[in-house]
């Protein structure tokens, strides 16, 4: 796979913002951010044009997407869930429930683990963090 070299970007770092600077990816991985301009050899460059880079958005609170919810309990609904949030820049999410039966919840977690194992052969861009909190 070529590398990847995105330029003229504000790159937001876990100290800073870098103005002007470059990201290297390398393999699917951030290899390098940079001020400096580096010379890559057959690396496809995205020019950013002034708009900011950032290696991805951790969603917290997400009910669903794209007309469906994870308290559907489908497949389908996780994974188009999970496909529609990737594609603007969502690298995981929360997935997030309602009040319900037990027995829907249990329903909405076999659903989940059976989606994850799909998604993770498809090898997509996206990863679900799963938690569940529960109350009296």
């Amino acid at each position: 796979m070529r590398p990847i070299k995105i330029i003229n970007g504000k790159i937001i770092t876990p100290q800073r913002t870098i103005n002007d600077g470059a990201v290297i990816i390398a393999d699917n991985k951030i290899v390098e951010v940079t001020t400096l301009r580096t010379e890559i050899d057959d690396a496809l460059e995205i020019d950013a044009r002034g708009n900011y880079v950032a290696p991805g958005f951790i969603d917290i609170h997400v009910h669903g997407g794209g007309g469906h919810d994870f308290m559907d309990a489908t497949e389908t609904a996780f994974l188009e869930i999970a496909e529609l949030h990737a594609q603007y820049g969502t690298t995981s999410m929360l997935p997030t429930t309602l009040s319900s039966t037990r027995e829907d919840m249990l329903k909405t977690l076999t659903t989940y683990d059976a989606a994850h194992k799909k998604n993770a052969k498809a090898r997509s861009s996206w990863a679900c963090i799963w938690k569940v909190l529960t109350s009296p």
